[in-house]
């Protein structure tokens, strides 16, 4: 009943108010895993791409480094829910934000070759579920450049590219709608 007033201070405007919620965030998420780390997706994950918001980049970057230190290999199964927001943001203009993201996903990288054989945590949406099943893909491209898709440039080049550098390429243009690049 109380957890989204706890969200709510994740964004407060108080670097002090927002460490308190994160640390209690991930002393819940510790004796209540699973159903917290569905609201903490649900609702944690999107401040990250709050473009309006710097305070709620800050709480929500330092909010997932605290659960990825807290829960460590508990947090197995949703590496792959986390790592491309992480990945996303750390290119933010904040340094804080960089910072942390920075530092949880280095810590998530090695724990997505275990999360392979885990099944899907219980408790999660359907448009976490399928946003999910688009993360794996991207991220399996992304680790693994044999499985990359070849994308079709619509400019023709006059060379030809190393497999090495499509692969880049590819991935990169893949990753791109975001941006709206093509």
């Amino acid at each position: 009943m109380l957890l989204p007033a706890i969200f709510g201070c994740v964004r407060h405007v108080h670097a002090a108010v927002r460490l308190m919620a994160a640390k209690c965030i991930t002393a819940m998420a510790k004796a209540w895993r699973e159903p917290l780390m569905a609201s903490v997706l649900e609702n944690g994950a999107p401040m990250l791409d709050d473009a309006l918001s710097v305070e709620a980049r800050q709480g929500a970057s330092m909010l997932l480094m605290l659960l990825v230190e807290g829960l460590q290999a508990d947090l197995v199964p949703y590496a792959p829910f986390l790592i491309v927001p992480l990945l996303g943001c750390m290119s933010d203009t904040d340094s804080i934000v960089r910072q942390s993201v920075t530092h949880s996903f280095a810590a998530l990288v090695p724990l997505l070759p275990l999360a392979k054989g885990v099944t899907t945590p219980p408790g999660l949406n359907e448009s976490l579920l399928s946003r999910s099943t688009e993360d794996a893909r991207f991220l399996e491209q992304l680790l693994d450049n044999s499985r990359v898709d070849d994308y079709h440039l619509a400019v023709e080049l006059k060379t030809s590219l190393r497999r090495y550098a499509y692969s880049f390429f590819s991935v990169f243009l893949v990753s791109c709608p975001k941006y709206n690049c093509k």
